[in-house]
């Protein structure tokens, strides 16, 4: 089923480039299969085409994490939140890479925006909870 999967996606990258989101949906097939390096590939060529999938700075900040290439994975993460506003998963994706990275103050900072822009979902508190817990401030 996978093999297929990727061979329909490269099939549609190859031939059919007025369906532009080969790219991303075989980056996302990829990451799935641990193949990170060809996962980033991919995604890079998504983020590259004219009107890119918003969801790929999110998917290749992480799959940037999964390669220990955090200095792309804050960038992209970054800019994806720079052009994407107000994009819970963005928001979540940098204030986590942050803790990991025991940025606990950036961390934070990520947190409570995500508090405050969806203030309904549990994340944002269980996320300040932690960084407070953990004696950081």
């Amino acid at each position: 089923e996978l093999i297929k999967a990727e061979e329909l996606f490269l099939d549609l990258i190859k031939n059919h480039p007025e369906y532009n989101e080969g790219e991303y949906y075989l980056g996302l097939l990829y990451a799935e299969q641990k193949r990170y390096k060809e996962a980033a590939t991919y995604l890079e060529q998504d983020l590259n085409r004219k009107n890119p999938n918003y969801r790929t700075y999110y998917n290749l900040g992480l799959v940037y994490q999964y390669l220990s290439e955090n200095q792309k994975a804050e960038s992209i993460l970054l800019k994806g939140n720079t052009l994407i506003p107000n994009n819970f998963d963005l928001i979540f994706a940098l204030s986590d890479f942050y803790l990991k990275q025991k940025n606990f103050s950036k961390a934070l900072q990520y947190a409570k925006e995500l508090k405050s822009k969806f203030p309904s979902k549990p994340e944002g508190q269980g996320l300040i909870n932690y960084i407070n817990s953990q004696g950081y401030f």
